[in-house]
């Protein structure tokens, strides 16, 4: 017990030590996190063309929803079907379908993949109390990559398990469909790793120098 009450006070102290900087660092989360969010949902609203998930039937284990011509496809069916009607722009493409699982994994346990987005949800915005070194690039990243999560979550929370997916690469069109969030998600994980990378790399190069002279 008076452990913990030693652990809280030096917390406590710590945070009230470092309060300017951490007011920074939430600034820019959520300045990230809602302008990523926003550009997130906002994309698929104007962009997904599809039938609707939420009137849509079950037939086994597949679902089936009714076209704006009134034609039943499966909802993890491309729309249009015609590559043809495909928005092209040779770099990007726009195609819409419904992804019941996680774009480059083989995960379809909705409670698994929701509790999993509520835990970084909780856990990554926290770390930012700790961060004592570069938590302004930190709380970017952490923006960007929950974000994505949240976009994800909430596609899932509101259309019975899925997401909307739009975009394609021209270049690889028969290799999936994806949408911002799964952008967003991928590119704040690359840029982490880069950035933790070339930061470790930087800090040894000093000491090698030194040796050399030594």
């Amino acid at each position: 017990m008076e452990l913990s009450i030693k652990i809280l006070n030096k917390f406590f102290k710590e945070v009230k030590e470092r309060k300017f900087k951490i007011l920074v660092a939430y600034t820019i989360f959520l300045t990230s996190f809602i302008l990523f969010l926003a550009f997130d949902q906002v994309s698929k609203t104007l962009l997904f063309e599809h039938g609707s998930v939420n009137e849509g039937e079950y037939i086994g284990q597949d679902l089936f929803v009714r076209l704006f011509n009134g034609k039943k496809v499966l909802a993890e069916s491309i729309y249009p079907s015609d590559p043809n009607n495909w928005v092209n722009y040779k770099i990007i493409g726009i195609r819409s379908i419904w992804h019941g699982g996680v774009t480059f994994l083989k995960i379809r346990n909705q409670t698994f993949i929701q509790g999993l987005s509520i835990i970084f949800l909780i856990i990554l915005p926290i770390s930012l109390i700790f961060k004592q070194k570069h938590y302004k690039i930190s709380a970017f990243l952490i923006g960007l990559v929950l974000a994505g999560t949240s976009g994800n979550m909430i596609d899932r929370f509101v259309f019975n398990g899925h997401v909307k997916d739009i975009i394609f690469l021209p270049f690889i069109k028969d290799r999936g469909t994806f949408n911002i969030a799964d952008a967003e998600i991928m590119l704040g994980i690359l840029l982490f790793v880069i950035y933790s990378f070339s930061q470790s790399l930087f800090k040894k190069k000093p000491s090698n120098i030194q040796h050399l002279v030594v």
